[in-house]
């Protein structure tokens, strides 16, 4: 009998540890670590990106807001590659401000791959095959991946371009595996085809940022990055292309 006694005694000092563990040890807390500034990039025009700190999936309701004309905007789940893509794009003035704050004007229902399809009908867009030309601001869709949806169908990746030297397309990505915000692409002029090199990942297309060099035929809105080439559509203005420099054109 003694010996029970003991045993249940010990068992229960153990279960007493392992509960207080528990509770002292609680979900892993995102912070909001910069990992690029947004004067870094895009001319000194980008947005801040964020580390996800490893944890690749958002929680339901951990929006981040940013403020513009004093009502605070939902741009996101923190931190999804969603969320700065349209963070940029509000930011700069690319894309109207929806009606309702916590609604967004380029909605993506369920995941990254849908950004192309539900670009807002002002951007062009050009789907892998058919990529003629690209410019900083655009943003590259990828379809695949290893995370699925709410549909169950892999939710893709979108990542912002930076620069274009020859073949290789820079991007900056949030919600990447490291603090390596920037991933290259090759970009195959004849076949007008971007390839991201990531297995299993594809390409569905680019969508063109307003202004952008890639995408003339689209007035820009907003401060112009230094060297970006922009078309002045002002009526009666015929249409004449100008460069920017320090935000202003010339």
């Amino acid at each position: 009998m003694q010996r029970r006694q003991e045993i249940s005694r010990a068992l229960a000092v153990v279960l007493l540890l392992i509960g207080s563990l528990l509770v002292a040890t609680p979900a892993k807390a995102k912070t909001n670590t910069v990992i690029l500034y947004g004067s870094e990039w895009l001319g000194g025009g980008g947005v801040d990106i964020y580390s996800n700190d490893g944890n690749y999936g958002s929680a339901i309701g951990d929006y981040f807001k940013i403020p513009v004309n004093g009502v605070e905007y939902r741009t996101g789940l923190r931190w999804q590659c969603v969320e700065m893509v349209y963070r940029l794009y509000l930011a700069r003035g690319w894309i109207s401000l929806p009606t309702n704050p916590n609604t967004f004007s380029w909605s993506v229902p369920h995941s990254a791959r849908e950004m192309y399809d539900t670009a807002p009908s002002h951007l062009n867009k050009s789907p892998n095959g058919a990529i003629e030309a690209i410019g900083p601001g655009d943003v590259v869709v990828l379809n695949g991946g290893s995370f699925l949806d709410d549909l169950g169908v892999p939710a893709g990746h979108v990542a912002i371009v930076e620069s274009v030297s020859g073949s290789t397309v820079t991007t900056v990505n949030q919600n990447l595996n490291g603090t390596n915000a920037r991933r290259t692409f090759t970009w195959n002029q004849s076949a007008k085809t971007l390839n991201s090199g990531w297995a299993g990942y594809g390409t569905i297309g680019i969508v063109h940022a307003p202004g952008s060099t890639s995408n003339r035929s689209q007035p820009f809105i907003g401060t112009p990055a230094d060297g970006n080439v922009v078309e002045n559509i002002t009526p009666g203005a015929g249409g004449h292309y100008y460069v920017a420099a320090g935000g202003v054109l010339f």
